[in-house]
């Protein structure tokens, strides 16, 4: 079984991803057990088109959570990278897009579960940009297309 790398603040994050899955799942099984109560007989509730689809809902919910706690269960915790001269966990990192408008911008490397401004480890970018450093060019894929990000900066 692959490990996850992940720092606290990204394992935190999948924890609250989690409770609030369990949350969802809840709400759907007590919905699913108020519209099985409003039926009188078993054929009334295999023709309720809402059962199937609070069914299916739950089938989902389920599948979510059970990724999330496989995450969980496989995440191994790092500490955010203390060198500055390579990019690692909690790198704040100045980039540059080497397309047709060679936009500057500034991220922070994070586990997973990106906020506004991160990327994750797992993601295309935030794995090509792991271990660089200031001057490299990271190379990723995202569907079909290439792109390529100037290292300008690592905080």
């Amino acid at each position: 079984m692959d490990m996850i790398p992940m720092d606290n603040v990204g394992y935190q994050r999948l924890l609250l991803e989690i409770e609030k899955e369990r949350e969802t799942l809840s709400g759907i099984q007590s919905s699913k057990a108020e519209q099985m109560r409003q039926c009188h007989s078993s054929d009334a509730v295999m023709d309720n088109p809402i059962i199937s689809q609070i069914a299916s809902q739950e089938r989902q919910s389920k599948q979510r959570l059970q990724d999330l706690l496989s995450k969980r269960d496989r995440a191994q915790i790092i500490e955010p990278a203390k060198a500055k001269d390579t990019i690692g966990f909690g790198s704040l990192v100045k980039v540059l897009f080497l397309d047709e408008t060679n936009t500057p911008t500034t991220v922070k490397v994070v586990s997973n579960s990106p906020m506004e401004g991160e990327v994750s480890l797992q993601s295309p970018m935030g794995g090509a940009l792991y271990g660089k450093r200031v001057g490299d060019v990271a190379n990723y894929t995202v569907g079909n297309s290439v792109f390529q990000v100037k290292v300008l900066s690592i905080d």
